[in-house]
């Protein structure tokens, strides 16, 4: 009966993938796939010769499976955070509807001009947890490119404030269509009503004052 529920429980975990990495839902089915075997194992507990030698062998084997599973992912998160690669010297933070064509070249100038690599951000908006890394850890300036809605956009605020946050290199370009926003707009009370935030929870990933 355990081991139907660890079955159920993986088979459960793999369709909604609960967590934001891929790699810690990986480790997730992997540890319930280990649990079964390690149950199957303590089944086996019969009557046959050197059957306390066996399943002693098996277990351990399993329960170092276990250990290095858990250990990797804990060491490749930690790697992937503190030695992050590859390194953008510069990210371009823009809204797409407005200057999708603008960003790009922008892109493109500096690519030609540098020899450098340039992040644009409308081409990973899959998964923001990522995104906001590449900005945290991974980015040498944020170049926001500041058109009508760029503030209004909750992907280009998290990039701004995750930027900010980290006291990473900024520079802002205006364009004619940008207006400051006024005081009364970027209240804590008020602010959710100038983000359009109801695609995205800035909260979750740790942003609550983007002012």
């Amino acid at each position: 009966l355990m081991a139907a529920g660890f079955l159920a429980f993986a088979t459960v975990q793999l369709h909604l993938q609960p967590w934001r990495s891929t790699s810690s839902n990986i480790l997730d089915g992997v540890l319930a796939s280990l649990m079964v075997l390690l149950l199957t194992c303590c089944a086996m507990s019969t009557t046959f010769p050197d059957a306390d030698a066996v399943i002693g062998r098996v277990g351990l084997t399993i329960f170092i499976l276990i250990f290095l599973s858990t250990a990797g992912t804990i060491c490749f998160h930690l790697y992937k955070r503190f030695r992050p690669t590859p390194l953008f010297p510069r990210f371009i933070c823009h809204h797409k509807a407005d200057a999708a064509a603008q960003a790009r070249y922008l892109q493109m100038v500096f690519v030609t001009q540098t020899g450098e690599s340039c992040f644009l951000d409308s081409d990973n908006l899959n998964n923001l947890d990522d995104l906001l890394d590449v900005v945290r850890c991974r980015t040498g300036q944020l170049i926001v490119l500041l058109t009508g809605d760029t503030l209004h956009r909750p992907w280009c605020a998290a990039e701004i404030a995750t930027a900010h946050a980290t006291h990473q290199k900024a520079v802002a370009l205006m364009t004619s269509s940008f207006v400051e926003p006024n005081s009364d707009e970027i209240e804590p009370d008020t602010i959710e009503k100038y983000l359009h935030v109801s695609d995205v929870k800035l909260v979750e990933l740790g942003i609550t004052n983007l002012a």
